[in-house]
């Protein structure tokens, strides 16, 4: 399974319904930083200051893609430091 359906099944299990049309307002904080705790141990990774904040993103696919990116970006970062 890659990372963008991991992420949404961990939305999911947090008791999102996830439709074309979910918008970040219809998850409410709580749900929200299970989320992101839940994104944090699966990856392996603590997420920066930017994705704590529910109010930043507009729908689900913004916040799932800015976790894509942030977790590319540690696995390059990674490799980096190992050559």
């Amino acid at each position: 399974m890659d990372r963008k359906s991991i992420i949404y099944n961990i939305i999911e299990d947090n008791g999102v319904e996830l439709s074309d049309k979910t918008i970040m307002k219809e998850i409410d904080s709580i749900q929200y930083i299970s989320i992101v705790v839940e994104i944090e141990q699966t990856f392996s990774t603590v997420l920066p200051d930017h994705l704590l904040s529910i109010g930043d993103f507009n729908n689900i696919d913004q916040f799932v893609s800015a976790v894509i990116d942030v977790l590319e970006n540690d696995a390059s970062q990674h490799m980096r430091n190992n050559d």
